[in-house]
């Protein structure tokens, strides 16, 4: 499962003036499904990332969540 911006997915599914089920419709899946990625309960299929991108005209960096940052290799005296 990749991981997803769920604020900027949300934020930008309601500007677009989507619903929960009128966007979950469009890309495919079940509104509990979205409400779930929304949440931050669940990530979802990079295949399933491109198509709310597609649907939102956005590009996937605007939904995908970055990815974690690595721990500094060099001790801190």
């Amino acid at each position: 499962m990749a991981p997803v911006n769920h604020a900027a997915l949300r934020a930008l599914r309601l500007k677009d003036g989507y619903t929960g089920a009128s966007f979950a419709r469009a890309c495919g899946m079940d509104r509990s499904h979205l409400a779930n990625i929304e949440s931050g309960r669940n990530g979802c299929s990079p295949a399933l990332i491109r198509e709310m991108a597609r649907v939102l005209g956005v590009p996937i960096s605007a939904i995908a969540a970055p990815p974690p940052a690595k721990a500094d290799d060099e001790a801190v005296a």
